[in-house]
């Protein structure tokens, strides 16, 4: 009998409680407050944490780590998961999450999530999909970007897509086919791209663009 066959009916599981919020405003305090107060209850409790710095070793400083102490005799998991050298990683994070709370609940124990981290947060709640990378294709990208420059980068990015590379807009001025001058600050790319954006919408029979 495969694992995912004896774990209890969906229904049946412990909920997942969320407690989120910016670094310092006492989340993990509140937490393990539910956590203690549950227990009191006769109902098991542990913390997940959803704090990108909190995932590396070493840490501690400026990140609200809580201390054992201020665990409050609650178990804590994903703290201290990564050596600091490690790319952060959301799709990883995810994973890890979810199976730590997928497993907690399997075990009639409520799982309380706990970060300040939006996107950690959120690749847990809401059903995110990261499509994989393609280290190849970064090595070469990063070899661009050295014998190019980030300017030639982004004019190709923006003949793909220019929503896309509105974010990549720099400071300076960026040469971009069709911009008129033949250069491209963030007010003209913006301007191109909602035209870009109105022309998809109308495609797909939405007659209205956002202004």
């Amino acid at each position: 009998m495969s694992s995912a066959a004896s774990l209890p009916e969906v229904a049946d599981l412990p909920p997942l409680v969320a407690v989120v919020g910016a670094t310092g405003t006492g989340k993990t305090g509140c937490a393990v407050g539910i956590a203690q107060h549950l227990a009191t209850q006769g109902v098991s409790a542990e913390i997940v944490n959803a704090d990108a710095m909190q995932l590396y070793r070493g840490m501690d400083i400026g990140t609200a780590k809580a201390s054992a102490r201020e665990r409050g005799g609650i178990e804590h998991h994903l703290l201290d998961v990564w050596e600091v050298s490690r790319e952060a990683s959301v799709a990883d994070y995810q994973s890890m999450a979810r199976a730590k709370i997928v497993g907690l609940q399997a075990r009639g124990i409520i799982p309380i999530l706990v970060g300040g981290s939006g996107l950690y947060v959120s690749s847990v709640l809401y059903e995110f999909e990261f499509p994989g990378t393609d280290p190849a294709l970064r090595e070469e990208l990063e070899k661009r970007l050295e014998s190019e420059g980030r300017e030639a980068l982004v004019r190709e990015l923006a003949t793909h897509d220019p929503l896309a590379a509105v974010a990549s807009i720099p400071a300076t001025p960026v040469d971009y086919p069709g911009s008129g001058s033949g250069h491209l600050d963030g007010q003209t790319f913006w301007r191109g791209a909602r035209r870009g954006a109105s022309a998809v919408a109308g495609r797909f029979g939405h007659h209205r663009a956002a202004h």
